[in-house]
């Protein structure tokens, strides 16, 4: 699995873990609904600043989101 499938599984699994919509995530990472759905799919990765925005709304570490 390359790093983009795994970034993509854990966040997705962590989003519905704590209830969240794509939206909400997006909201509390300072970024777009679409670019959430886009990373969640594979298909765009996260600049560092954005991988650590998400990981902090998710209550996890960036590491966490990558393994």
């Amino acid at each position: 699995m390359d790093t983009k499938a795994i970034l993509a599984k854990n966040m997705k699994a962590a989003r519905k873990r704590l209830g969240y919509s794509q939206a909400k995530l997006a909201e509390l990472a300072k970024t777009s609904v679409a670019f959430i759905g886009e990373i969640e799919i594979g298909r765009k990765s996260p600049s560092l600043e954005n991988l650590g925005n998400i990981a902090e709304a998710l209550g996890m570490e960036v590491y966490q989101l990558l393994l």
